[in-house]
């Protein structure tokens, strides 16, 4: 392959260990599994936590719990958390200043569109209720914090046709 590629590797997510006993949910295990992307060649790791929705400076806490590991092996590592799911697209991205000014955090997150989430039933069907609403002025807030913080964002394009 002559063209260069960049591999971003999302290690947990939402998945909790009764579904997958591997997903990485600890700092020490989010530590292990973000190093050992690194090793097999990954540019960029995203992860959660294990706590939602707390104050920002608790949840930057938890995250550099995680990345602290890393950044002493790896102090070129990109890492980038998820949002915080607050009340409003203020409250969820209180966690990145403070991630951002003590040096755990060189890349942002923008989610730059809506998605339906849920299950599905026995038929296949899907069900669910939940809406990860991102609204125009979501984007804009979520794009002039990574510009004020000298982050460039990963986008989270969810739909393609967003893209217009």
């Amino acid at each position: 392959m002559s063209e260069a590629v960049i591999i971003e590797a999302a290690i947990n997510g939402v998945t909790p260990k009764r579904r997958n006993p591997h997903v990485p949910v600890t700092p020490e295990e989010i530590a292990a599994d973000a190093l050992a992307c690194f090793e097999a060649g990954a540019a960029i790791v995203h992860n959660h936590v294990d706590v939602m929705a707390v104050p920002g400076d608790e949840a930057a806490e938890r995250y550099l719990e995680c990345w602290r590991p890393v950044l002493a092996e790896r102090p070129d590592a990109l890492l980038y958390p998820t949002v915080n799911f607050g009340a409003t697209v203020q409250e969820s991205y209180r966690h990145i200043r403070p991630l951002a000014q003590k040096g755990g955090l060189r890349i942002g997150l923008a989610d730059l569109a809506s998605v339906n989430l849920g299950g599905r039933e026995p038929d296949g069907v899907p069900t669910g209720t939940y809406v990860y609403a991102n609204t125009f002025d979501d984007g804009h807030h979520q794009l002039a914090l990574c510009e004020e913080l000298g982050l460039g964002p990963s986008l989270a394009i969810f739909e393609p046709g967003f893209l217009r």
